[in-house]
């Protein structure tokens, strides 16, 4: 569904696109957020327990120990995800067959998509291998230097554990929300553009940027219609003047940094070149 569907040109289908890739996205961004609010629980009472204010080191060593814990949810989440977006690809609903109404296909195109399913889930595992490390780098250098930034105003170790209350009832439930936001955006255009990349691949396609909502950081404004093929990159500027390299929004298999990914809410729209 979502690849025919997202395939159509028509406003529509698109609406009905966003829609359900936002239900699946939602869904799972409350279960990561619940999760990574244990982490931030967890971590506030190892940080409560000192009876010093920490340094680097000790700092580094209780951070970088849920890693093991970022790596299940993560691992579970991107899986559960693709798992979800699949039935929008290959389901026989009432989607599917709209888009199939108003999607001018070729004379001898199969009604179903030609999905191999099983390289699908092999290629979603892939990337979730290769790719959870870098996120939870990304999240554990962000509450390094969050935390640190906390240590350089205190003193004392009281003042030191009023700061840490402060911050995990004040800051950590955003910065969750925002891993969860981030995480599950990025596990479900990884899903889509996976399955594009897996249904029909003898057909050459094209695939266009598009900016869903109205306050988008400029440099994702500035991409907004920019379309390239498939198999390409998109040029994505950095607010400090340079590039990155990105196949889709929340991708960041190819280097892109915090600043084009977190928080990111564009999506792609795919058709077929030919």
């Amino acid at each position: 569904m979502i690849y025919n569907a997202v395939l159509d040109t028509k406003a529509a289908t698109q609406s009905q696109v966003l829609i359900a890739l936002e239900r699946v996205q939602s869904s799972n961004a409350r279960a990561i957020n619940y999760r990574y609010k244990q982490l931030g629980a967890g971590l506030k009472r190892d940080l409560s327990a000192l009876d010093h204010v920490p340094d680097t080191d000790e700092l580094s060593t209780l951070v970088y120990s849920y890693d093991g814990f970022q790596q299940r949810v993560l691992q579970d989440s991107y899986a559960r995800i693709a798992d979800e977006v699949l039935p929008l690809i290959t389901g026989d609903n009432a989607l599917l067959k709209e888009s199939h109404a108003v999607l001018e296909r070729k004379a001898e195109d199969d009604i179903q998509p030609n999905l191999d399913t099983e390289l699908y889930k092999l290629r979603i595992m892939d990337y979730i291998r290769r790719q959870t490390g870098v996120h939870i780098t990304r999240i554990d250098s962000t509450t390094l230097e969050q935390v640190q930034r906390l240590m350089a105003t205190t003193s004392t170790t009281q003042d030191f554990q009023t700061a840490i209350d402060d911050y995990f009832r004040r800051d950590w439930p955003t910065r969750s929300y925002t891993i969860a936001r981030t995480e599950s955006h990025s596990a479900a255009m990884t899903s889509v553009d996976t399955s594009v990349r897996l249904t029909q691949v003898d057909r050459p396609k094209r695939k266009t940027w598009r900016v869903t909502y109205v306050n988008t950081r400029s440099t994702h404004m500035a991409m907004n219609g920019v379309e390239v093929d498939d198999t390409a990159l998109f040029e994505v500027p950095r607010a400090d003047g340079g590039i990155d390299y990105m196949a889709y929004p929340g991708d960041s298999s190819h280097g892109a940094g915090a600043g084009n990914v977190i928080n990111c809410r564009c999506h792609v729209g795919y058709r077929y070149a030919d």
